[in-house]
């Protein structure tokens, strides 16, 4: 989402968290990011072990996908996808494949 130049509305994250991503968290806004405990992140989201971030994103921000230019070479079409544990896995492997986009059905 960085990447993309869209930025999140709030960024809820532990300090542990903050701690080990320094070098992420100086490519951020500082005003949307509130620091909390594991365990009010942990009630605030719905995985069973959260990674310490956890992100509101308002939908308008989100750029549509436009199917009749397709340049990216390399996409991740994901579906039905119901453990928000599952999708963050998915997104980090991505991320370390070298995947251009990720859709979201």
């Amino acid at each position: 989402m960085l990447k993309s130049g869209n930025h999140p509305s709030k960024i809820l994250t532990t300090e542990k968290w903050l701690d080990k991503n320094e070098d992420l968290y100086q490519k951020i806004e500082q005003s949307l990011i509130i620091v909390v405990s594991e365990e009010v992140l942990a009630s605030a989201v719905s995985t069973k072990n959260p990674d310490g971030v956890a992100a509101l994103v308002e939908i308008s921000s989100i750029p549509n996908f436009d199917f009749n230019n397709i340049e990216d070479d390399f996409i991740l079409v994901l579906d039905r996808i119901q453990d928000p544990g599952n999708m963050g896995n998915l997104f980090r492997t991505a991320l370390a494949a070298g995947v251009n986009k990720i859709l979201l059905a």
